[in-house]
């Protein structure tokens, strides 16, 4: 049967080690690397770094965020989805 996306909630160890992960490194990424992970990443469609360090770490990220229904991270992670989304090309490529 299919649940519905949300409809199962971590709960005990699974929701602290979620907890966990927004608390250290993997919530806070942009303050703790900013060079990296800062406003001025290529894949924001800036100057700055445009290797796969940012996109790595929203692929954690964003479901972190959504598992947890964090309002502030799922913030974080939406100019880099939009930024994707936006930047793709009539041959299916992102940015050129």
């Amino acid at each position: 049967m299919e649940l519905p996306l949300g409809s199962i909630k971590a709960k005990g160890w699974l929701q602290e080690m979620l907890e966990r992960q927004r608390s250290g490194a993997s919530g806070h990424m942009d303050t703790l690397y900013p060079l990296v992970m800062g406003e001025r990443n290529g894949w924001l469609g800036g100057d700055g770094d445009q290797w796969e360090r940012g996109p790595y770490w929203i692929d954690g990220l964003l479901p972190l965020a959504y598992l947890l229904d964090d309002k502030e991270l799922q913030q974080k992670v939406q100019p880099w989805v939009e930024w994707a989304l936006n930047s793709q090309q009539p041959n299916g490529f992102f940015w050129s």
